[in-house]
């Protein structure tokens, strides 16, 4: 049962829901007709479709990494709060990010996996069984 329809039964003499409805089609209605179907459909193309996310990525600096282990840490916290996180982009697309912000050492742990939707986690992942070892980490920082 939806949450809808378990709040209309608490109080089923204050259901306005079918009043809502009704209005609100009567107004889409209305606006279609003084608009035109077409020029409404043009305002929608325009006015009312999402901002691509990748445009704020084009403000941020996105992290880098080029394979040293001290980096590594740093690295993947920025990436995961600026990609990884970013629900509006595709694994393709995170994929590609992941790409750009890597070099070196880093780029050749995921050269190997072709860019699709399947293996973004698993190039994620060989990066965190290379360079996420916490013994690696520290030799590196006294070293």
């Amino acid at each position: 049962m939806s949450y809808q329809t378990q709040i209309e039964e608490l109080e089923p003499e204050d259901n306005m829901r079918g009043e809502l409805e009704d209005l609100y089609v009567n107004i889409k209605t209305f606006i279609q007709e003084q608009l035109g179907v077409d020029l409404l459909m043009s305002l929608r193309a325009h006015t009312f479709s999402p901002v691509s996310s990748n445009t704020r990525f084009l403000s941020l600096k996105l992290p880098s990494f080029s394979g040293r282990y001290s980096e590594y840490k740093h690295f993947i916290s920025s990436f995961n709060q600026i990609i990884d996180r970013e629900v509006e982009l595709s694994n393709i697309e995170q994929f590609n990010h992941l790409l750009n912000c890597l070099h070196g050492q880093a780029l050749d742990t995921v050269k190997a996996f072709q860019v699709s939707n399947e293996n973004y986690p698993k190039a994620l992942q060989g990066l965190k069984s290379r360079y996420g070892n916490s013994s690696l980490i520290f030799m590196e920082n006294i070293a």
